[in-house]
Parts: C-alpha cells; structure tokens; sequence
C-alpha cells in the first residue's frame, strides 16, 4: 500500500479499454487495472507536475505542514525515482482574542465619556497584536446611546429619567481577523437619591485607625471573579472589585476603593481636594500598585517613582519630597513644591496602613 506522505512514481497507460495504473512504493510495483471508453485506447498518458502527498498536522490543532514531491515520467512508461521536497516553514500559531467585560457608573442626565486607557479594550487581549473594537453608533439594552470608538473609548448618554443598570455589547478584532464579543455593564444611579451604601465586603486587612472614617457614597460598581475595568463617577463610589486583576479609576467624588483579591491598580487622573479624597480599604504591597497621572501630578517624571520624591511622614523632609505617606494615620498627599510654601494636598487615605515604598506607584 501507499502511505501518506510516502515517497513514490507511478505511470498510466491506456491499453484497448483497460486503464492500467502502475505504482512504484516501497521497492514495490503496484498495479490497478479499470476498464475504460474506447476512446482511450492504444494512448499512453504522459505527466510532468508536482503532486500533493499529505498533510502533518500538529497535535490536533488544525495546523500543520504540507509536502510536494516532483514526479517525471516519460512515455515509454519507465518509472523515476521522485525529488525530496525542501520542507516548509510551519505556519504560526493564530492566537485568539480575549474580550473581557467592563463595567462603569453614571449619573441619569450626565453623559459617559471614556477615554481610550479606561475603555472596553483596556483589559482586552490580542496575542496577535492589532487589536481594535468595531466602531459605530447604537442603542444599547435600556434604551440608552453609545459612540464607540475603534481604539475602545466611547461615549454613553443614558435615556432620559432612566435609572438602573443598561448594558451594551462589543466585537474586539486582532491583525488576523480573529474577534471575540464583550458585554460593557453601565449602572446609572439616580441623581436625586443620596443614600448611603454601607460596604458589604471586608477584606482580610489590619483594623483601621479610629481616625479613619470612610466617606458616605451613593453608588456602588461591583465587579466579578474576572479582571475588572471600574470607573467611578462624579458622586461618592464605593468600588469593589472582588477577585481577579482589577483595574480602578476613581474619578472624582470622596471615594471608598477595594481592590480584593489579585494584583489591583488605582488610578488617580484628578484634581486632588477636600471633596476629592479616597479611601483604599485593603492596599497589598505585594500585589497592588497605585498609579498617578502626570497631567494632575505635573512635578512627577513619567515611570516607576523615585525614592528621592516619596517620603514617610507626616510633612516633606526636602525641596525633592512629592509623595508623602503619613503611615501613623494612612494620609496620603502630594506636595508639589517640597518643603516650599505650598501645602500639600491630600489626595487618598490607606485604610489598613499598609507600608507603602515609592516602589508601590508608577507614575503614568
């Protein structure tokens, strides 16, 4: 017999109405004799092409490699030897897209504008590199209207009065055509109401100062056991993200932060002041990282921040201090002159005093 990937020659021959194949494989001659038209007789066919021989497929993944031999045969049937193919370079592996839900919050009556670093492709993978959002304009489930964006930013305006959770899906594409579809979840809280939402979740974390009172808030962004996107609103938030690796912008508003289990990031883009302060609930050196944007924080260099520009205490110690972390009551301010004649601003409260070192913020 004749395996795949083999080598071997063979002829063709008309002979009165017999169609006779001859086989050359394995030091063997195989024949096959068919009965055919008249037509065909007294003819001897005569081929000089390239013949496909099989596939190798790679441990079931649909990928592999295909082999061609040259064959040569002549007319008086004389059978030769065929040609080792030169072996192909293995295709690349096509990787697929991972879409990954997000979930933000908005007031009834106040449009949603995201940018491109907080939007619905932020915790998106594309191994394949090219990843983009198929951009338009529609409704979403409630009712509402969003304008995405190619890059992932977008723009939400809930319906008029609508207040409650609207939601919208997405189709996240890479360089190689391959796409996966992620659902963005918006709770738009009622403007009118002012209740207090207590904190349901209480994280494994040293007890709080009594100094430390966490800041009354009105909405609550909850996520789930996946990587999070959560973006705060305007108002007081409180913000869990429960496991995975979540990724946390307050915004503005006096906000309570828990990042849960996983490796968190807590962004800070705002103008810090006394109605703009957070509280991180749970801080793990090991794990978390506090990231600070250069167009707020304007004395900051851009990367992993200095040692020389953070300071333990309870003012600035130098005209290079910046970032000062008071660990005796978990204030944590931004001096934008040192020791100069502008007073710090504090900016975030560490509720469990968790050690913090300039390698804990990253500065973007």
């Amino acid at each position: 017999s004749v395996s795949l990937d083999e080598r071997f020659s063979y002829t063709i021959n008309a002979k009165g109405s017999d169609l006779e194949v001859t086989v050359f494989a394995d030091g063997q001659i195989y024949k096959s004799v068919t009965k055919i038209n008249s037509v065909w007789q007294s003819d001897t066919f005569y081929f000089k092409a390239g013949a496909y021989l099989g596939a190798n497929e790679t441990n079931g993944s649909g990928y592999g490699q295909t082999s061609f031999y040259a064959l040569n045969f002549n007319h008086n049937g004389t059978v030769t030897a065929p040609t080792q193919p030169t072996q192909p370079t293995p295709t690349a592996t096509d990787d697929p897209v991972n879409a990954v839900d997000d979930t933000y919050a908005t007031t009834n009556g106040a449009v949603l504008t995201i940018n491109a670093s907080q939007g619905v492709l932020a915790n998106d993978t594309a191994a394949d590199g090219g990843k983009v959002a198929t951009a338009g304009t529609f409704s979403t489930a409630q009712g509402g209207s969003v304008k995405l964006n190619s890059d992932g930013s977008f723009v939400y305006t809930p319906k008029a009065n609508y207040s409650g959770s609207d939601s919208f899906s997405y189709t996240a594409k890479d360089a190689d055509g391959d796409s996966d579809a992620g659902t963005v979840t918006v709770k738009v809280a009622d403007a009118a109401e002012q209740t207090t939402t207590p904190v349901t979740t209480t994280p494994v974390t040293p007890t709080a100062p009594t100094t430390s009172v966490r800041p009354a808030t009105t909405n609550t962004l909850t996520g789930t056991s996946a990587a999070n996107s959560l973006t705060g609103t305007s108002a007081n938030d409180l913000i869990n993200g429960g496991a995975g690796d979540d990724k946390i912008w307050a915004k503005n508003g006096s906000d309570v932060l828990i990042g849960g289990a996983g490796k968190d990031t807590f962004t800070f883009d705002t103008k810090p002041g006394s109605s703009n302060v957070d509280m991180i609930v749970d801080f793990n050196v090991a794990d978390d990282t506090i990231r600070l944007n250069d167009t707020v924080f304007t004395k900051l260099k851009y990367g992993q921040l200095s040692s020389s520009s953070f300071v333990t205490g309870d003012k600035a110690l130098d005209a290079g201090d910046r970032i000062v972390f008071n660990d005796k009551t978990g204030a944590l301010s931004y001096d934008a002159d040192g020791t100069g004649s502008a007073a710090a601003v504090q900016f975030a409260m560490i509720e469990n005093l968790a050690k913090l070192t300039a390698s804990d913020f990253i500065v973007i």
